[in-house]
Parts: C-alpha cells; structure tokens; sequence
C-alpha cells in the first residue's frame, strides 16, 4: 500500500507540473481555480479503492471480482455526483471542467487498474505458493 501511495503521489506531481505548465503558457483561459482540487480527489478515491480491493483480494481472490465492479460502480457514482454537482454551480465552466475530469480520470484509471490488478495477482501468487 505504501508504494502505491508514493506512486500516485509521484503521478500527481507530475500531473500538476504539466497542468501548471500547459495552464501558465497555453491553456491560460481554460484554468479552473478547482483543477488541483480534482486532483486530490482523485488521489483520495484511488487510494481508497485500492485500499479496498487489496484488503478484498487478500481474503477471497474468488471474491475480487465482485468487489472490483462493486468499487467501479460505487466510483462511477461519486464522480458523476461530483460532476453533476459543479456543473450546476458552474454551468459557464462545465463543458471545461467536464473535460479536464475525463482527462485526469483516464490518467488514474489507467495508473490504478495497473496497480490494483498487479497487487492482486501478485497475492493470489503468494498464497498459492503458501498452500504447495
């Protein structure tokens, strides 16, 4: 768990440096005051995710499946009340926020799917390997 928080840390860094940069010299009328504020959010519900699932593969890999599209689903549900939420606070803004959403959920969706399916195959590997 450690390791994935320092990864996704490290992935955020680099994610606010080059939103910073395009936002700064390009992009400088799209910025939106909440960008590093979706960025901690999705660093909260990554790490929660994650959290869950290696907690849920580390019980009952058979199981994983069924709490892998539970958290997906329950995700989906939070970011759309998210979206939802800001959008209509913000209806001038949210063709522009929607879209810098999808930009940062791709770039932790990808990060996360790698991680959590690399942790469990690898704990699923040690207890065969405890029961032989």
């Amino acid at each position: 768990m450690k390791s994935y928080i320092i990864k996704i840390l490290s992935i955020s860094i680099i994610v606010s440096i080059v939103g910073f940069l395009l936002f700064y010299f390009a992009l400088q009328q799209y910025y939106l005051q909440i960008f590093p504020v979706m960025i901690l959010f999705f660093i909260v519900s990554n790490i929660a995710v994650h959290y869950i699932l290696t907690k849920a593969g580390k019980k009952n890999i058979r199981q994983f499946s069924t709490y892998f599209m539970a958290s997906i689903g329950l995700k989906l549900l939070v970011y759309m009340i998210f979206i939802i939420t800001y959008v209509l606070m913000n209806r001038e803004s949210a063709t522009n926020f929607v879209i810098q959403f999808f930009a940062l959920y791709i770039i932790y969706t990808i990060y996360e799917t790698q991680a959590t399916s690399k942790d469990v195959r690898n704990q699923h590997n040690s207890n065969d390997a405890l029961e032989h």
